[in-house]
């Protein structure tokens, strides 16, 4: 298909959108470099604690002198990262089928493990084309199921929207060409300024992700009320869609993100001294290509996954489908990923006005009729 066509199945992914939100908040590889510290590069794992301090409240600015004597402490607040979620999948490559395709299915070919691309000087592993073709297309399942968790581990963590006074999704009038697309807008740059945030992403489906589609071309020209709605447009940040938000967090919905507020931790089991060939097995990491998918997704290749090669080269029984299996030579490779979405805590005084908030928003897009999911 791909010698012929452009639209080959294997080198295409469903939208992306949230965990390539995320990952295009993170400074470089999506990891826990900047906690684990010089661990991170040796492949060692521990348990993290994180501490802060919260803000302040105006009740704790006296209006009389204190006669030094009066103090109000701030301690440290601690608590623990979650633990990791796990997520791998695995498929079985026999000879004998490799031996029935074509000849550059059996080619020698080298994976950079830095970037994930095929590279004929670089790397340590070498893979016949077979292979890596069916490595890629299964890395794309592996980041599809990926960005599913993460959708749901979000849909129960969003915080408080001060203007309603709750964390439910606050609705929202909203429809392209309409009055309403430009009271929405507003109503949405008002809520940032409210709830104290500062350079949000949004991400969701239906009609918000819509008019991220058209709103580069959308008139610069005033409308009835004198709005220049691609001025006002440009005060929005880009929007991502997902089509996993759709059936996790409901139709037409969007979640708002102040940059901090999420984040990806991740950690690497096959790096440092544990990139190594043991047994029948070699191990070690690599990053999705995305410069060969059919649609390029931005920043998937931020994140490096793990990756055994499994030699077979006598009979053997493995588990195949679910059912007990007899192959002969051949290969089986699994992808795996630790990982888990942080979401922001509660870190604010109970009397403070942002308490209960953790730059997080969610929204659901009421009185549409058009350009509705």
């Amino acid at each position: 298909m791909s010698a012929v066509s452009q639209y080959n199945p294997e080198r295409k992914l469903q939208p992306l959108g949230f965990l390539q939100m995320i990952l295009s908040t993170m400074e470089g590889r999506a990891e826990l470099k900047p906690i684990n510290n010089d661990l991170y590069d040796q492949g060692h794992e521990r348990d993290l604690k994180v501490y802060y301090r919260k803000r302040p409240t105006k009740s704790e600015v006296r209006t009389t002198e204190s006669g030094c004597d009066v103090a109000s402490p701030r301690a440290r607040e601690e608590f623990n990262l979650p633990a990791l979620d796990h997520a791998e999948v695995s498929f079985w490559m026999p000879d004998a089928l490799i031996r029935q395709y074509e000849k550059d299915a059996s080619q020698n070919i080298v994976i950079n493990q830095q970037t994930g691309r095929v590279d004929q000087f670089k790397g340590q592993t070498a893979v016949m084309k077979e292979v890596y073709d069916n490595l890629f297309m299964y890395a794309g399942v592996l980041l599809a199921k990926i960005n599913e968790m993460l959708v749901a581990d979000m849909a129960t963590q969003f915080g408080v929207n001060v203007t309603t006074g709750n964390n439910a999704a606050k609705p929202l009038s909203f429809q392209i060409g309409t009055v309403a697309l430009q009271d929405a807008l507003v109503q949405l740059l008002s809520d940032f300024r409210e709830n104290e945030m500062d350079m949000v992403s949004i991400c969701g489906n239906g009609a918000f992700a819509n008019w991220d589609v058209i709103r580069d071309i959308y008139s610069t020209f005033p409308n009835l009320q004198g709005v220049n709605m691609q001025a006002m447009s440009g005060k929005l940040p880009k929007v991502w869609y997902d089509k996993d938000t759709a059936g996790i967090w409901g139709a037409n919905q969007v979640g708002v993100f102040e940059k901090g507020s999420i984040e990806l931790l991740t950690r690497n089991k096959y790096i440092g001294n544990f990139k190594s060939r043991l047994g029948t097995s070699s191990f070690f990491t690599m990053a999705m290509p995305v410069n060969e998918l059919a649609v390029p997704q931005q920043f998937l290749d931020r994140m490096l996954l793990d990756v055994q090669i499994k030699e077979v080269d006598c009979p053997t029984e493995i588990t195949i489908d679910g059912t007990p299996t007899t192959v002969t030579e051949g290969i089986i490779i699994f992808l795996k990923k630790k990982f888990k979405l942080f979401v922001a805590p509660d870190m604010y005084d109970a009397t403070d006005s942002l308490a209960g908030s953790n730059g997080t928003l969610r929204y659901e897009l009421t009185g549409c009729t058009e350009g509705c999911a």
